[in-house]
């Protein structure tokens, strides 16, 4: 078993996020100013659950992420939501990885723009597929959004170093097993 990473008790959000109706989903988040390229807007924290807790309901559903291949950060069954549990996918996000936990802005994002993240990113679970088609809009939707999607060779190039720590780590495996 791997050592217990160290993470946040809770979440920590920017504060200047707010919750809006969002056109691509229910509740999104936005932004009250403009963010500039690589400014931390999210770092999730929480509780730490093993694989076996998450498969028994431990967590609340679509609030972890996987940390590494043994712990998943997220909260429990039973909590409230938060801000930082309303953030949309999009195929084409404003959003990318900084680590395990951390979300930072891709490029400059505009005063009143919501925040959107590719689940790609984070999703480790080969077995998960989301419920509803995408509905980012964006010229570069898959409509389908999958725990696969990391694999694909065209997210890997455009999140190249900016997927968790999880997922930057089986794509370095699997290209190691390609080459060997």
């Amino acid at each position: 078993m791997s050592i217990r990473p160290e993470v946040r008790s809770a979440s920590w959000v920017a504060d200047f996020l707010e919750l809006r109706p969002s056109t691509i989903h229910g509740v999104g988040i936005f932004t009250s100013r403009l963010i500039e390229p690589g400014e931390r807007v999210i770092e999730w924290g929480g509780t730490l659950f093993t694989t076996q807790e998450i498969k028994a309901g431990h967590a609340r559903q679509y609030s972890y992420v996987p940390i590494n291949e043994e712990w998943y950060l997220g909260s429990p069954a039973n909590a409230e939501l938060t801000v930082d549990d309303y953030i949309n996918h999009s195929c084409a996000p404003n959003l990318w990885m900084l680590g395990s936990a951390t979300l930072i802005a891709r490029f400059q994002i505009p005063r009143n723009g919501e925040l959107t993240a590719d689940y790609a990113m984070w999703l480790a679970d080969e077995s998960y597929e989301m419920k509803n088609p995408c509905n980012c809009g964006t010229i570069a939707c898959r409509h389908r959004v999958t725990g696969k999607d990391w694999r694909s060779e065209d997210l890997q190039l455009a999140y190249r170093g900016h997927f968790s720590t999880l997922v930057e780590g089986r794509i370095a495996n699997s290209r190691l097993a390609q080459e060997n």
